[in-house]
């Protein structure tokens, strides 16, 4: 996280606005996201600097740009249903098999928009997530169809994977979460049935009208 805010700061000293997405929610990476008319300014700027780090030998970027042009960072949907809970509500262990039930709910309301693969794997577990030991199987195939996580299909095979508990659980509730709907999303699936899906998991979460 400290090497992204170094890279915010040199992009900004040149007048490139930059800043890091969902940063409460970073884990095991972290994206600095730049307006998309300054990546290939910021891309060359970086660039040159890993080759040259001696800041008077650098090229200085365009003045920073009017209030109106800089990036707006519109919130992912898992920020926008994570930031409605109580502090820390989704680190505590005992909503893990929650989050686990709401990916396989999400998907199964959805079934008939998932590749056959997907499809056949979720429907074969029955309504409750399975240990990952007890749907060994299952797993494999889903791991087994995904060519590239940069397909809708491949997508949503990862996102499936997070219906599975895992042996031992690697992450908090709060980050199941976050990268279920980061895939469920990548596969172009309805946002809105993952949302129903949410608040029928957490109707305590539920935004009060008004």
């Amino acid at each position: 996280m400290g090497e992204a805010h170094v890279v915010v700061g040199q992009l900004e000293s040149v007048g490139i606005c930059a800043f890091i997405p969902h940063e409460y929610l970073a884990f095991g990476y972290v994206r600095v996201q730049v307006s998309p008319k300054h990546y290939e300014l910021a891309k060359d700027f970086l660039l040159e600097l890993s080759q040259n780090p001696e800041p008077c030998k650098l090229v200085q970027g365009p003045p920073p740009p009017p209030s109106s042009e800089l990036p707006v960072y519109v919130p992912r949907l898992a920020d926008r249903l994570l930031e409605g809970a109580p502090p820390d509500f989704f680190e505590l262990d005992n909503e893990i098999p929650h989050a686990h039930q709401f990916a396989l709910d999400t998907l199964l309301s959805v079934r008939s928009q998932l590749p056959p693969v997907v499809r056949a794997a979720l429907e074969g577990i029955g309504p409750y997530p399975p240990h990952w030991r007890a749907s060994k199987d299952a797993c494999l195939k889903l791991l087994a169809s995904i060519e590239s996580e940069r397909t809708p299909a491949g997508a949503a095979a990862r996102a499936a994977l997070f219906a599975f508990p895992g042996d031992p659980e690697m992450l908090a509730p709060y980050e199941l979460i976050d990268y279920f709907c980061e895939y469920y999303c990548d596969a172009g699936l309805p946002e809105d049935a993952l949302v129903a899906a949410f608040y029928r998991q957490w109707p305590r979460l539920i935004p009060r009208e008004g």
